[in-house]
């Protein structure tokens, strides 16, 4: 027994550095997990969509849960918006789902200046939603503009985007705190 659990360990860091490898083979962020360990990280280069810091955010239209479309700039508004890009099978977008709720429930942010965007169907964002009893509105890029037009293909990614419609910023991450001060003033610019 006590060499099996040497070579767990062992396992596990082999399997990182081969995940990583093809991480920065294929230019992606790749989190692995086994069960009973933490959530390893290994960072590659991952290409970032064309949503930039000092754009303006793309207007386009989404669905939303009750199948009417909206469009971007009438959801942002004039308050500024966290927008989330989930894949809804993701550990790491669960992950950046739930941080953004505790961030609703702490009073940092309000649940109408959050929302999801997903590529799912509206029967996978209603699952996600209550499965993790998320307050805030999902919609569905039911076009793939979002991927198409500005390579979001990557998740969990957010976006905070001003009231001016600016993008503030864009990050692959589904780990740190949320930095009220700093978050408030992005959305008010």
């Amino acid at each position: 027994m006590p060499a099996r659990r040497t070579l767990r360990p062992a396992l596990f860091l082999v399997l990182v550095f081969v995940v990583g490898t093809a991480g920065v083979l294929t230019g992606r962020l790749i989190r692995t997990r086994v069960a009973g360990a933490p959530t390893a990280t290994v960072t590659a280069r991952v290409p970032m969509p064309l949503l930039r810091a000092g754009d303006v955010f793309p207007d386009l239209p989404l669905v939303n849960d009750t199948g009417e479309a909206e469009r971007t700039a009438a959801l942002i508004g004039g308050t500024g918006m966290v927008v989330l890009f989930l894949d809804l099978e993701c550990p790491p977008c669960a992950d950046t789902a739930l941080r953004w709720q505790r961030a609703i429930e702490e009073g940092v942010i309000g649940a109408d200046q959050v929302m999801a965007i997903t590529y799912q169907s509206h029967e996978a964002m209603a699952m996600f939603r209550e499965e993790h009893g998320l307050v805030y509105r999902f919609f569905q890029d039911a076009d793939l503009a979002f991927h198409r037009g500005f390579e979001v293909n990557r998740f969990p990614l957010e976006v905070i985007v001003g009231a001016s419609g600016l993008v503030h910023s864009t990050r692959f991450d589904s780990a740190s705190p949320v930095d009220a001060e700093r978050l408030q003033g992005q959305l008010t610019d």
